[in-house]
């Protein structure tokens, strides 16, 4: 009889005494930036190829709301208590931080770049950033309010407390186009894609029973059809509240919770479910963010990072099937629609920013599939306790996984 060990990708938990959230996971370099929140304070911890903290920065009085790497800087835009803009290098060191004061809150969304500059979403605002962190212009949409937008300069919106628009913009902010649509109750944007001449619009679907699901549609882009529109519901029907949504292989992968569970699932550019999972635990998990395979998801007391394939959704995580009930549904027609742009002022704002080095206590456990009808030799590369991938003599070997405190030897 052969026994064949398949080792899965690490999943690698970060633990905190306090409740934390992550906000956002890059990876650049080779290595994973995780970004979040803990209390009042924002964090960045930096990751090898193996999930292995290489440093990890907490960052006091100030929430993170989203992150990019642009250049080898870290920039950090927060939301909580005041819009700062906060600079680091790729080595966690913090360079220079301005704050702005205004009567707004929303979450600062970073959607695109060009030549040098970064652009924002914050509710209705659109803001242009240069290098130096500095605000070049804001301007502020009427009749809409939590935008996001495009690497190509598209907005999704909600419009009128209702509808979702979209609204085309170029880089100095000015409004070229903007139609609405949307379903006969009440949907809230999530993200827009534009992809070989069509749109993909994801949002959060309301019943009238006060449930949350998954509303996706596809358009033209001259927004005159809707190509195809679906609802996405489990069978159990609890809510579905979508966190995150990224395109990768051309697949669309969506990860949100149900009830106490993450979960994630992919659909093809025709609404297509290609996979549906949930994590199977015990403990409160909650608030899955994606990039490229990994996801970074809050696990009861810790942070907790793993990869999945894209193709099947197999992990290392405990998990099992989330059965969906998949419909087509009628939209309202497209309507041209009259958004006006008006200047935003932000006042710059005397608040210091600092940061120090903390430690954090990681732990690492993984599944093994075990099967006779696979050859041994067809698995060459195991990874040790310290992350390391090395070769196996696979004719006599022994290999140790730790899992809790317990240490597991496989013969």
């Amino acid at each position: 009889m052969v026994i064949t060990l398949a080792l899965f990708s690490f999943v690698k938990t970060i633990y905190f005494s306090n409740d934390v959230i992550g906000t956002k996971i890059i990876i650049y370099q080779n290595n994973y930036y995780v970004f979040g929140n803990v209390l009042s304070n924002a964090f960045v911890i930096k990751l090898n190829q193996f999930k292995t903290a290489i440093w990890s920065k907490v960052i006091y009085n100030v929430n993170i709301s989203d992150a990019v790497i642009y250049k080898d800087t870290i920039f950090l835009f927060t939301n909580f208590p005041f819009f700062s803009i906060i600079k680091m290098d790729k080595d966690g060191n913090l360079s220079t931080s301005i704050t702005y004061s205004s009567n707004e809150s929303f979450d600062k969304i970073f959607f695109s770049d060009a030549f040098g500059n970064l652009y924002l979403t914050s509710g209705n605002i659109i803001l242009k950033i240069n290098h130096l962190g500095r605000i070049m212009f804001s301007k502020s949409l009427s009749n809409v309010d939590y935008c996001n937008g495009t690497n190509d300069f598209y907005l999704l919106c909600r419009y009128n407390f209702q509808d979702l628009a979209i609204i085309k913009i170029d880089i100095n902010g000015n409004i070229l186009k903007s139609k609405s649509f949307g379903l006969y109750n009440s949907t809230f944007p999530i993200k827009l894609f534009r992809i070989n001449g069509k749109f993909y619009v994801f949002s959060q679907y309301s019943d009238i029973s006060n449930k949350y699901f998954i509303f996706i549609a596809s358009l033209d882009t001259s927004l005159n059809q809707v190509l195809w529109s679906k609802i996405y519901k489990p069978v159990d029907n609890i809510n579905l509240y979508v966190s995150s949504v990224e395109l990768i292989d051309n697949k669309f992968i969506i990860a949100g919770n149900h009830f106490n569970d993450i979960f994630f699932i992919s659909i093809d550019t025709l609404g297509n479910l290609l996979f549906s999972r949930k994590s199977k635990s015990l403990a409160l998990e909650q608030n899955p963010k994606i990039f490229n395979n990994t996801i970074l998801f809050y696990n009861q007391d810790s942070l907790s990072i793993f990869d999945f394939n894209v193709n099947d959704g197999s992990s290392c995580i405990l998990d099992t099937i989330l059965p969906l009930i998949i419909y087509n549904i009628s939209t309202k027609p497209f309507q041209n629609i009259s958004i006006n742009s008006s200047d935003y002022e932000y006042s710059i704002l005397d608040y210091p920013i600092s940061e120090i080095d903390i430690s954090v206590y990681e732990n690492s456990y993984c599944k093994v599939s075990v099967s006779e009808k696979q050859s041994v030799n067809n698995f060459r590369n195991f990874y040790s306790l310290n992350g390391a991938v090395s070769n196996c003599n696979l004719k006599n070997f022994k290999i140790y996984l730790s899992k809790g405190k317990k240490i597991l030897k496989v013969k």
